[in-house]
């Protein structure tokens, strides 16, 4: 079996470099953070075009630590789509819950890295993460 790769469309959604990215597991939304350590999600129509792009940083100040604006490094969705984890420089991992009107909220930090947290990833369940 042979797989084709090519590159379908390119877009500039920060001013620096982007570290990680994420798809959704059921739908057209990818999740990424970079080098200004915010999250963002670009969501896609079925035709795979762009249609909006969240800065969670911006627009979600009043639900989110104030960590979250310095620190984001790799981000990973859950397998149920409900959850982004964050992994960080400051040897953390977070977990923000994202609702339907994306709206997140910070449901649980990790802590006891003794350095920065590189990789994160979730079990088929929904229950555990894996970091290093």
């Amino acid at each position: 079996m042979s797989l084709k790769i090519f590159s379908h469309a390119s877009f500039k959604i920060s001013c620096s470099a982007l570290w990680s990215v994420s798809w959704h597991p059921f739908r057209n939304e990818l999740a990424c953070c970079g080098s200004e350590k915010i999250i963002y999600l670009l969501l896609f129509d079925q035709d795979n075009k762009l249609v909006k792009t969240i800065n969670f940083g911006e627009k979600h100040t009043k639900t989110i630590r104030s960590s979250f604006f310095t620190k984001d490094i790799v981000v990973a969705w859950s397998p149920s789509g409900d959850y982004i984890a964050a992994a960080s420089f400051d040897s953390t991992v977070s977990v923000y819950f994202v609702d339907s009107d994306y709206t997140i909220d910070c449901v649980s930090i990790i802590e006891g890295h003794e350095n920065e947290v590189k990789c994160v990833a979730w079990d088929a369940s929904n229950t555990f993460l894996a970091t290093c």
